[in-house]
């Protein structure tokens, strides 16, 4: 008897071109993630506005309706030369330049009463 395991989902997240850039790096990756096939998984990919709390917003409701079981979140730091994870979350919004909203916050608490920092 075969026990059929049931699809894994997966939400990939990767964010729109900014900063004057033509394309983000993030989409590109995902693209060529989501055009692959992984056996016991599908994958849904949610491209997100880079727009301070806009994409957090869609992010969360995304979650709810979709509940997916592993959520992976692409990003685009061009001053590094490869791949690298995040070790930290900092909860301080500190915009180098606006975004497509054209924010800039600058030393800003992003959630209010929560730990100055997750590692």
């Amino acid at each position: 008897m075969k026990i059929e395991t049931p699809m894994k989902k997966i939400l990939l997240t990767a964010f729109e071109p900014f900063g004057g850039h033509a394309l983000n790096a993030s989409q590109e990756v995902a693209l060529a993630i989501q055009s692959q096939s992984f056996e016991g998984a599908t994958i849904e990919l949610l491209n997100l506005p880079v727009e301070r709390f806009k994409a957090t917003d869609i992010l969360e409701r995304s979650i709810e309706e979709q509940q997916p079981d592993i959520i992976i979140l692409l990003g685009e730091a061009r001053s590094r030369g490869a791949i690298t994870p995040e070790r930290v979350a900092i909860n301080v919004d500190d915009f180098r330049i606006p975004d497509n909203g054209g924010h800039q916050p600058r030393e800003e608490t992003v959630v209010e009463g929560a730990p100055p920092a997750y590692f």
